[in-house]
């Protein structure tokens, strides 16, 4: 049997690796913030991993891959810190919208999808009882949490196991994880070398976000500015994660929304994108809209910085000016209302 190219073998491997792990109770005695690196011997990439399951809710391991995973992994944090000082609950568009990671978690039976269920029985695996039944995802920003890929399926049991070997290592010496002389940019990491696992303390390679602007449509500009159109009022504009599924391709996904909006909070477009259309097709659905409009804002609030930096040159072309503010209000009474829409769906 395989199941995307990947034996029963490499199941049996992961299944029981992950066995071994839950065994341990791990997430008794280690906190989701004792994060620690796992080389990938295919590829010496680190996964940077997380262990979750001290409040009871959710028994996982979590890997970050390399710097980009890392980034995700704080950008969550930092968002729920957030929410916590604020008393909110954490707003899912940030999970679904952020989270890269591989996840072997611990589930009912009933979160299982039926992939996962065919693999238990082929294993001759029994589980029973709440959070007993292993279950394996891969997360990337703006899709749905999809099944692994083959090179994931061999690497997730390394990292549990190199998770289960720190943990009881924490267990009976709590400074394990606090770096040299409190340099916090150095991370604990497993590493093979030469056939054996030793510890390191690495500085995880730089991140840098790559958004390239797309050159703007010159001719299109100027027709729009001889048109003259007038200025009114402010616009307030978003660029977010809708909690909708999008069943295309290979992997469903949630689309991304850009409502713009009045600053009476009356709709004036709504455009959908594809994860990572945002950077080439936004400029063209705004100008789009003003077209379709035959006016311009005096003044657009912008709740992100990526749509931010994509429409200022924009902006710079058309003479109205364009801010980035921290929350709009009427944006976020707008996707309140869409939620309840689609929930009552």
């Amino acid at each position: 049997m395989s199941d995307q190219g990947i034996s029963l073998r490499d199941w049996a491997a992961l299944y029981e690796a992950a066995i071994e792990f839950k065994n341990l109770r791990c997430w008794e005695w280690i906190n989701d913030s004792d994060l620690f690196g796992v080389e990938n011997p295919e590829t010496g990439e680190i996964g940077y991993c997380c262990v979750l399951g001290q409040l009871g809710e959710v028994l996982a391991l979590n890997v970050y891959p390399g710097s980009e995973g890392l980034e995700s992994y704080w950008r969550l944090h930092d968002a729920s810190s957030a929410a916590m000082e604020q008393e909110e609950d954490l707003d899912n568009r940030a999970l679904i919208g952020s989270q890269m990671c591989l996840m072997a978690s611990f589930e009912e039976r009933s979160e299982l999808d039926q992939k996962d269920l065919r693999i238990i029985r082929a294993l001759g695996m029994k589980f029973r009882g709440k959070n007993q039944w292993p279950m394996f995802r891969s997360y990337q920003p703006g899709f749905v949490p999809w099944f692994l890929m083959p090179p994931e399926v061999r690497f997730l049991p390394t990292a549990l196991r190199q998770a289960a070997e720190v943990a009881t290592r924490l267990r009976d010496n709590p400074e394990l994880l606090d770096p040299p002389d409190g340099d916090t940019e150095l991370y604990f990491v497993r590493v093979l070398e030469e056939g054996t696992w030793t510890d390191k303390w690495q500085r995880p390679a730089p991140y840098t976000v790559h958004q390239s602007v797309p050159l703007l449509d010159e001719v299109r500009l100027a027709r729009i500015q001889r048109g003259k159109f007038p200025h009114r009022a402010t616009w307030h504009a978003a660029y977010v994660v809708l909690p909708m599924v999008i069943e295309e391709g290979d992997r469903p996904y949630y689309p991304c929304g850009f409502p713009v909006l009045s600053e009476e909070g009356m709709a004036l477009g709504m455009d959908l994108f594809k994860p990572g259309e945002i950077e080439h097709a936004l400029g063209d659905k705004f100008l789009n809209l003003v077209e379709k409009l035959k006016y311009l804002p005096e003044r657009l609030l912008v709740a992100d910085e990526e749509a931010f930096k994509l429409l200022e040159p924009i902006a710079g072309k058309l003479g109205f000016q364009i801010k980035q503010a921290d929350r709009l209000p009427a944006i976020e009474t707008f996707l309140r209302g869409m939620e309840e829409y689609l929930d009552r769906r």
